[in-house]
């Protein structure tokens, strides 16, 4: 029974991200091609700037540029991260084609994740799922969780293409929502 619901949140999911999507292209203003820098991030000694946000016309989203890659911006560019599909963590599923799991697993209801984070290969874009109370510290640990895979500040994280959702059965009052990343603007204050 938990399937059905698991695989009917992520259908309707998947639709509301490319009505999103949708919505985002065809308002966005046109740009010339530049590139703005958003943040630099170090790891383990190696300094890299996955937070730059990537014009049109210098690279893709989708596409990898040597350990990174590139997804989709809310703005006209791209926003370049660490590469998650190489990640051991990150899973795939077959019934679900161009689908990442970066958090939460195949089925985050039968493991008892607190939240999963899901890639849509289509659309470029990210679902961060909160899947239990209190949703406020739920929401602060899936968004360190996606900050730490994809190596970026949270600057570059309000720039990615993404929903934060939460479930029926999980809140109520809640889905249906973006409720964004705490630190975004327009976010929705959680305890």
């Amino acid at each position: 029974m938990n399937k059905i619901y698991w695989t009917i949140g992520i259908i309707f999911t998947l639709a509301l991200l490319g009505g999103l999507y949708a919505f985002v292209k065809l308002n966005m203003p046109a740009a010339t091609p530049s590139t703005q820098n958003v943040g630099t991030t170090s790891t383990g000694g190696i300094t890299s700037n996955p937070s730059t946000v990537v014009v049109p016309g210098t690279s893709q989203p989708g596409t990898q540029t040597g350990s990174a890659f590139v997804v989709a911006s809310q703005s006209s560019g791209s926003v370049e991260v660490q590469d998650f599909t190489k990640d051991p963590d990150t899973k795939t599923s077959p019934n679900i084609p161009g689908a990442y799991f970066l958090a939460g697993g195949l089925d985050p209801v039968e493991t008892g994740a607190t939240f999963s984070i899901m890639y849509v290969e289509s659309d470029k874009s990210f679902t961060i799922s909160l899947l239990q109370e209190p949703l406020g510290e739920v929401r602060r640990q899936a968004e360190a969780s996606l900050l730490k895979k994809l190596n970026i500040s949270e600057a570059a994280a309000c720039n990615l293409l993404y929903t934060v959702l939460v479930p029926v059965r999980v809140n109520e009052y809640y889905a249906g929502k973006n409720l964004k990343f705490s630190f975004c603007p327009g976010a929705e204050a959680l305890q």
